[in-house]
C-alpha cells in the first residue's frame, strides 16, 4: 500500500502540525454512471487531543443500514 491505494472507507485519527482530526471518508461508484466520489464527515466538535495523554486509544465506527453513523 501506499498514500496513492483506492479505498472504500476511510476511517481513523490523523494528526499534520497542529491540526487534529479524525477521518471518516466513504468513497463509492455512482451505478448508474460509473463515477467516484467521496462522502467526508464534518469535523466533530470538541477537542480531539488524544495524543497528549500518550496511551492507545481505541475509535469504532458503526455504519448502520439506514445510511446513520455513530463514531465512539
Amino acid at each position: 500500500m501506499t498514500d496513492k491505494s483506492g479505498y472504500t472507507i476511510m476511517f481513523g485519527p490523523d494528526t499534520c502540525g497542529a491540526d487534529k482530526k479524525l477521518h471518516f471518508i466513504m468513497r463509492h461508484k455512482h451505478p448508474k454512471t460509473g463515477e467516484y466520489s467521496e462522502k467526508h464527515a464534518k469535523k466533530p466538535s470538541g477537542s480531539l487531543d488524544y495524543y497528549s495523554d500518550k496511551k492507545t486509544h481505541l475509535f469504532r465506527l458503526t455504519v448502520n443500514p439506514t445510511n446513520d453513523w455513530e463514531v465512539s
